[in-house]
């Protein structure tokens, strides 16, 4: 006969009885900025600043107005910093929920005006492709939040415990990840 430990089922009942939560994970690759950055891009010296911003959410429809709602927080931020690009180019996996349905296209039109830019270039790959850092980046959060929940360090069951994990838990780079919490 094999027994359980009792400490083992109350992590299996707190982990695996978990709410959902989106992640949205956008990288950010922009001129440095001198007040921000302590460097200042330039034609003859272009610096390159890369960020990984989060965005935590229940919101687990995810589709063209979580998009907007991330793509409207990532404008806020490079407003916030004064860095202000007249053209945005976007890569996207494809997903037809977010980025790739009529519904999508008809809100991108509104889009210039209301996140600040002239235009937006969307790069759109295959479904489930495009697989890389920004895939990275959100599973070392995904991988985080597990093994401490495995571990018996943390219990995280929603939006607001994610988002409470990272911040205390994981190390901002130099390039500083943002957090935000909708």
């Amino acid at each position: 006969m094999i027994t359980q430990r009792a400490t083992d089922a109350e992590i299996q009942t707190g982990y695996f009885q978990k709410i959902e939560v989106s992640l949205h994970v956008t990288l950010l690759n922009r001129h440095a900025i001198l007040e921000v950055d302590g460097i200042e891009s330039s034609v003859d010296n272009p610096v390159i600043i890369k960020e990984e911003f989060f965005v935590i959410s229940e919101d687990d429809k995810r589709d063209q107005y979580f998009t907007h709602y991330v793509q409207k927080s990532v404008s806020e931020y490079l407003h916030e910093i004064s860095y202000n690009p007249k053209v945005m180019h976007e890569f996207n996996d494809g997903c037809a929920t977010q980025y790739k349905s009529r519904h999508c296209f008809g809100l991108l039109a509104t889009t210039f005006s209301d996140l600040g830019y002239d235009s937006i270039i969307r790069n759109l790959f295959e479904t489930a492709h495009a697989k890389g850092a920004q895939d990275a980046a959100g599973g070392y959060i995904k991988r985080e939040a597990d093994f401490s929940v495995i571990r018996g360090r943390s219990s995280i069951q929603n939006r607001k415990d994610l988002f409470n994990f990272c911040n205390n838990n994981l190390q901002k780079p130099a390039a500083s990840a943002e957090f935000l919490d909708t």
